[in-house]
């Protein structure tokens, strides 16, 4: 089943899956679940301080969770029972995954990592780790693999190369090779 919550508002949750989108408005006090789904769905209250931890720092109206609190007559205290029940924090890993999964934040965050896999100014250890997040996204590997990785850098064929050609290529990258060595035992 599918929903989507309006951003950063004090929202409705919409199930896009029913021919007339069904409208759920949450409860005023308590955790409810949703009729269509089987989600628990937050008090109002929370969800809007789940919209607040949701929204990027920069784009937030109050600079503080303490005051998000005080302008929303919240005491602090209850702040913190909310963050420690289980429902808030899956429902707040649930809209930070969602945030991260989004098209256009996955493909910055692609586009970024492969930027600085190729950047020359940064250190080949810090390069290293770029290429291998990089193929950890493309799934060459996968992630958090502990083994050797193996890349071909070569710009020409190996077959196509002559034997000083090579030569000189496996020097360079043995060079490369120290280089990283030394830095990771820095």
């Amino acid at each position: 089943m599918s929903e989507r919550r309006r951003p950063w508002c004090g929202g409705q949750v919409v199930s896009d899956n029913l021919p007339d989108a069904v409208v759920f408005e949450p409860d005023e006090v308590n955790w409810k679940q949703h009729p269509v789904t089987g989600e628990w769905v937050p008090p109002k209250r929370q969800q809007a301080f789940l919209d607040f931890l949701s929204t990027p720092a920069t784009l937030r109206d109050h600079p503080s969770q303490t005051a998000w609190a005080q302008a929303n007559g919240v005491p602090a205290d209850a702040l913190k029972r909310w963050k420690k029940d289980q429902r808030f924090q899956n429902a707040l890993w649930k809209r930070a995954r969602n945030v991260l999964l989004d098209p256009q934040v996955l493909t910055d965050i692609f586009h970024y990592v492969s930027r600085s896999a190729m950047d020359e100014e940064l250190s080949p250890s810090l390069r290293f780790k770029y290429l291998r997040t990089y193929l950890e996204l493309v799934g060459e590997i996968g992630a958090g693999s502990g083994g050797n990785v193996w890349v071909n850098v070569f710009p020409t064929p190996v077959e196509q190369l002559s034997e000083s050609e090579l030569e000189a290529q496996l020097a360079a990258l043995e060079r490369e090779k120290n280089t990283i060595d030394a830095e990771v035992v820095e």
